[in-house]
């Protein structure tokens, strides 16, 4: 009993973190093969991240407006949402 709530403050205490603007998650997506340095922006609304070409030629900082429904891969090194 004492563990599970434990475990409720901890994810409440999560929660109440985020709303407040710190420390959101990155998405996952396909994104994450070919980028790094990823980061969301304080209000949660901005992915930032640095990626690489496919053919690992050139690195790219770029950025994605937030919520994204489907997969966040990258096209040409850059951020898309599909």
């Amino acid at each position: 009993m004492k563990s599970t709530q434990i475990l409720t403050l901890s994810a409440l205490s999560l929660v109440l973190w985020q709303s407040n603007g710190h420390a959101y998650a990155p998405p996952r997506g396909s994104y994450t093969r070919l980028c790094h340095s990823i980061s969301v922006s304080n209000d949660g609304r901005t992915l930032n991240a640095t990626c690489t070409l496919e053919n690992g030629g050139g690195e790219f900082s770029t950025s994605l407006t937030l919520p994204c429904r489907g997969d966040i891969s990258t096209y040409s090194g850059q951020l898309t949402c599909d």
